[in-house]
């Protein structure tokens, strides 16, 4: 698939004949079709993350409340990329050292996100619509 046009270069970085570069290409299509099925999957999650946070705010602060996690979640993508650097160096030849810890760090602090969701929707309780009764008005136009 896309790594197969860089095939040479990857020989010679992973040290590897030209004749494994079949292997490379599949194990690049198998996974993109594991994270694709389970994306597919879990996609819906995010939906309902937001959902559960729109739940927290009273509906006057929730745009503010929203924003604000926004911002909180890209510092902490971008914190998440300076702490990659305890776990990853380079060889003297260039070669990438430490993945397959981050990668195992990530996938661990990964799977405690629905965890951590779920106990969360048991803490938040759900606010019921307010009813207005015949002649009753909830809000005045400003």
């Amino acid at each position: 698939m896309m790594v197969m046009p860089m095939g040479p270069d990857f020989a010679a970085a992973l040290g590897i004949p030209m004749s494994h570069l079949g292997i490379v290409g599949g194990a690049y299509t198998a996974s993109a079709t594991v994270v694709g099925i389970a994306g597919s999957l879990l996609l819906d999650r995010w939906v309902a993350v937001n959902a559960l946070a729109s739940r927290v705010p009273p509906p006057s602060a929730r745009a503010r409340y929203l924003s604000a996690q926004n911002a909180f979640t890209h510092a902490a993508s971008a914190a998440a990329s300076l702490a990659s650097t305890v776990f990853l160096a380079s060889e003297p030849s260039g070669r990438l050292i430490g993945m397959p810890a981050l990668a195992a760090t990530a996938a661990v602090l990964g799977l405690g996100v629905p965890v951590a969701v779920w106990r969360l929707e048991k803490l938040i309780p759900a606010r019921r619509p307010r009813r207005s009764r015949p002649g009753r008005v909830l809000a005045r136009p400003a």
